[in-house]
């Protein structure tokens, strides 16, 4: 996970992690705990505040210890990932901040049915997507409870309930508009799945939910969707490992604001190693997201980025990255002034190479430069990010 670079999207809770204890760095009896942690970001960032004439470049850095813990007693697990991000800056201290979340889940084995629970928080000062460039803190909370049921040996299916809760504040103001008055909200899901085991490694998924959401001060956003994806989960030892699902999605805004949105969404992560030497990693999504616009409600972000990492010596690797994301606004109902078919464009690109000190330690320097076009005024900037980095056990 060291030679792909995180994506920069919304923070949201952490989710806890997958019950693989195989290598667990500490060991006590039924606590199992992997610490790891990350020094990156090391170097200058040209444009602290993505704008688009005279930006300010400062020295930057991020120290990020986490901690994944599992904890066994009789039949029930308990799966628990803690993060902390301490990010600095040398010139502008208004855009330090110490932020973090933590997330849990307990599931409960029984015969065929697993009856579990799960919950996580964050807050943090961290840019929220590709839309927001502004730093403020926001605060997310989770929890969410469900039911699995073993059909056969290669089948089940699972009902889950889930509570989301988004805060953003108050003070926070963004090109003249508040993100607590049009991004504070409530949101209640239920999903049922249907999983089927092919082989092994490749397991076939079915879902569909059914969600609303409920803005706290502007209930001409309020919206209820539906969805179904089909897709697959693929473990490491695949020929090709991560997830994807593909599906439709109904969006309707119950509020009024806007007009509704119905087509295709996609989530994929995955990865392909070619000949032990390379790697091919590939994140696409498609979906909607909600603006910090009034006269923009929502969004449809489609965007795809790609890597290579290649490995170059028995210590050494290069890495190629290269990545775009559309944002196509849906405009506020009755709205006459607004720029009716806009579609702001983010670029990345960026190359970087590594060293490895031992099996758990990598040091690395990345260059990066991001774009973005709008037909809006003042959304266009450019930005070079140039950095070292150290990960320990990542």
């Amino acid at each position: 996970m060291c030679l792909v670079p995180a994506r920069a999207r919304a923070q949201v809770a952490p989710p806890p992690p997958e019950d693989d204890q195989s290598r667990p760095r500490i060991r006590v009896r039924g606590l199992s705990v992997n610490p790891t942690v990350a020094l990156s970001n090391i170097g200058v960032d040209s444009n602290v505040f993505n704008t688009v004439v005279d930006p300010k470049p400062d020295f930057t850095g991020t120290l990020s210890p986490a901690l994944d813990a599992w904890v066994r007693a009789g039949r029930a697990r308990l799966a628990v990932r803690g993060r902390n991000d301490l990010v600095y800056f040398q010139k502008y201290s208004s855009e330090r901040s110490v932020d973090g979340g933590f997330g849990a889940r307990l599931e409960v084995p029984l015969n065929r049915l697993t009856p579990w629970a799960e919950g996580g928080s964050y807050s943090g000062r961290q840019r929220a997507g590709y839309e927001i460039d502004l730093r403020t803190r926001r605060n997310v909370n989770d929890v969410g409870f469900g039911l699995d049921y073993r059909v056969g040996d290669k089948t089940s299916v699972g009902f889950g309930l889930h509570r989301n809760e988004t805060s953003w504040n108050g003070d926070a103001v963004f090109f003249g508009n508040s993100l607590k008055q049009y991004l504070d909200r409530r949101g209640d899901s239920a999903t049922l799945s249907y999983r089927q085991d092919l082989t092994v490694l490749t397991t076939f998924v079915v879902e569909t939910s059914a969600a609303r959401d409920r803005f706290d001060f502007s209930p001409e956003r309020d919206t209820d969707s539906m969805r179904g994806t089909v897709g697959f989960d693929l473990k490491t030892r695949a020929l090709i490992d991560g997830s994807a699902r593909v599906g439709f999605r109904r969006f309707d805004v119950v509020g009024g604001g806007s007009e509704s949105f119905k087509g295709a969404v996609v989530r994929a992560d995955l990865g392909y190693v070619v000949r032990g030497v390379a790697r091919l990693s590939v994140q696409t999504e498609r979906d909607t997201n909600y603006s910090y616009e009034r006269d923009y409600p929502y969004y449809v972000q489609t965007g795809v980025i790609g890597t290579v990492t290649q490995r170059v010596a028995n210590s050494w690797d290069a890495q190629a990255r290269v990545g775009r994301q559309n944002l196509a606004y849906r405009t506020r109902v009755g709205l006459t002034t607004a720029t009716v078919g806009r579609t702001d464009k983010i670029d990345q690109f960026g190359v970087g190479i590594g060293y490895h000190l031992n099996p758990t330690v990598r040091v690395g320097f990345n260059v990066d430069k991001y774009r973005r076009g709008s037909p809006v005024q003042r959304r266009d900037y450019a930005a070079y990010r140039v950095g070292a980095s150290v990960t320990y056990a990542q």
